[in-house]
């Protein structure tokens, strides 16, 4: 299968934890200048009801205020603009997965240090 997309492991690793990265980045992260928080209040319409102790948001933005929906659109996109603009995408790619990378060394050093 990895054969029909011109793609090996490693490349297949990396666009996942690109795709991973991005995904987070904008579901759970404040992001700098809290640039993300304000998005999701503001563009996505995330509000949380706390009289009634629960979400509230328009269906269309449920994908932005969840990793696993989210991370299926990521996962396509970076497929489809890795084939169609290759040298681009392998910059932006690869940038995305060394910060997946060293995100997940800082948790893991906290786990195992703290």
């Amino acid at each position: 299968m990895l054969t029909q997309f011109n793609l090996n492991l490693v490349e297949l690793a990396l666009l996942a934890l690109a795709s991973w990265r991005l995904t987070h980045f904008i579901v759970e992260e404040r992001g700098p200048f809290a640039i993300m928080e304000w998005t999701r209040v503001n563009i996505f319409r995330f509000k949380y009801n706390a009289d009634l102790m629960e979400h509230a948001m328009p269906l269309w933005s449920e994908v932005f205020n969840c990793v696993w929906c989210l991370s299926l659109y990521m996962g396509i996109l970076f497929l489809i603009l890795r084939l169609v603009i290759l040298s681009i995408m392998n910059f932006v790619i690869l940038s995305l997965a060394i910060s997946a990378i060293i995100v997940f060394l800082e948790k893991y050093s906290q786990h195992r240090l703290g």
